[in-house]
Protein backbone atom coordinates (compact mmCIF):
# COMPACT_ATOMS: atom_id res chain seq x y z
CA UNK A 1 0.00 0.00 0.00
CA UNK A 2 1.30 3.45 -0.94
CA UNK A 3 2.31 5.81 1.87
CA UNK A 4 0.89 9.24 0.98
CA UNK A 5 2.27 11.11 3.97
CA UNK A 6 4.82 13.84 3.51
CA UNK A 7 8.34 13.16 4.69
CA UNK A 8 9.56 15.02 7.75
CA UNK A 9 13.03 16.21 8.68
CA UNK A 10 14.24 16.96 12.22
CA UNK A 11 16.56 19.90 12.90
CA UNK A 12 17.97 21.75 15.89
CA UNK A 13 17.53 25.54 15.90
CA UNK A 14 19.82 28.21 17.44
CA UNK A 15 18.16 27.84 20.87
CA UNK A 16 18.82 24.12 21.00
CA UNK A 17 15.15 23.28 20.42
CA UNK A 18 14.41 20.31 18.22
CA UNK A 19 12.01 21.21 15.40
CA UNK A 20 10.21 18.97 12.94
CA UNK A 21 9.55 20.33 9.47
CA UNK A 22 8.67 18.95 6.06
CA UNK A 23 11.27 18.24 3.43
CA UNK A 24 11.57 20.54 0.43
CA UNK A 25 9.30 19.65 -2.52
CA UNK A 26 12.29 18.61 -4.63
CA UNK A 27 13.15 15.96 -2.00
CA UNK A 28 9.59 14.81 -1.18
CA UNK A 29 7.51 13.21 -3.91
CA UNK A 30 4.29 13.70 -1.91
CA UNK A 31 4.73 17.45 -1.44
CA UNK A 32 1.71 19.43 -2.65
CA UNK A 33 2.09 21.53 -5.76
CA UNK A 34 -0.19 23.55 -8.01
CA UNK A 35 0.09 21.40 -11.15
CA UNK A 36 -3.48 20.04 -11.08
CA UNK A 37 -5.21 23.36 -10.24
CA UNK A 38 -3.26 25.22 -12.94
CA UNK A 39 -3.96 22.55 -15.54
CA UNK A 40 -7.68 22.60 -14.69
CA UNK A 41 -7.70 26.40 -15.03
CA UNK A 42 -6.03 26.23 -18.46
CA UNK A 43 -8.35 23.39 -19.53
CA UNK A 44 -11.38 25.49 -18.56
CA UNK A 45 -10.15 28.39 -20.72
CA UNK A 46 -9.47 26.11 -23.69
CA UNK A 47 -12.85 24.37 -23.39
CA UNK A 48 -14.60 27.75 -23.32
CA UNK A 49 -12.75 28.64 -26.53
CA UNK A 50 -13.78 25.33 -28.08
CA UNK A 51 -17.41 25.80 -27.05
CA UNK A 52 -17.47 29.29 -28.56
CA UNK A 53 -15.78 27.95 -31.69
CA UNK A 54 -18.48 25.34 -32.16
CA UNK A 55 -21.06 28.15 -32.31
CA UNK A 56 -18.83 30.25 -34.62
CA UNK A 57 -18.48 33.02 -32.02
CA UNK A 58 -14.78 32.51 -31.24
CA UNK A 59 -12.30 35.38 -31.33
CA UNK A 60 -8.82 35.38 -29.77
CA UNK A 61 -9.97 38.01 -27.30
CA UNK A 62 -12.44 35.54 -25.80
CA UNK A 63 -9.56 33.47 -24.42
CA UNK A 64 -8.07 36.43 -22.57
CA UNK A 65 -11.51 37.62 -21.41
CA UNK A 66 -12.35 34.14 -20.13
CA UNK A 67 -9.01 33.84 -18.36
CA UNK A 68 -9.30 37.27 -16.77
CA UNK A 69 -12.84 36.76 -15.54
CA UNK A 70 -12.06 33.26 -14.24
CA UNK A 71 -9.02 34.60 -12.38
CA UNK A 72 -11.07 37.45 -10.89
CA UNK A 73 -13.73 34.98 -9.70
CA UNK A 74 -11.02 32.74 -8.23
CA UNK A 75 -9.47 35.65 -6.31
CA UNK A 76 -12.93 36.67 -5.08
CA UNK A 77 -13.61 33.13 -3.85
CA UNK A 78 -10.32 33.04 -1.95
CA UNK A 79 -11.10 36.41 -0.35
CA UNK A 80 -14.56 35.20 0.71
CA UNK A 81 -13.11 32.00 2.18
CA UNK A 82 -10.48 33.95 4.12
CA UNK A 83 -13.13 36.34 5.44
CA UNK A 84 -15.37 33.46 6.51
CA UNK A 85 -12.46 31.72 8.26
CA UNK A 86 -11.52 34.92 10.10
CA UNK A 87 -15.14 35.51 11.13
CA UNK A 88 -15.52 31.94 12.40
CA UNK A 89 -12.24 32.27 14.30
CA UNK A 90 -13.32 35.54 15.90
CA UNK A 91 -16.76 34.20 16.85
CA UNK A 92 -15.32 31.00 18.33
CA UNK A 93 -12.71 32.92 20.26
Amino acid sequence: MQNWRREEVTAVDANGQQTVDYKYPRDDINAPDLYIPIMSFITFILLMGLALGVYHRFTPETLSATGSSALAILIFEVCVCVCVCVCVYLVAR
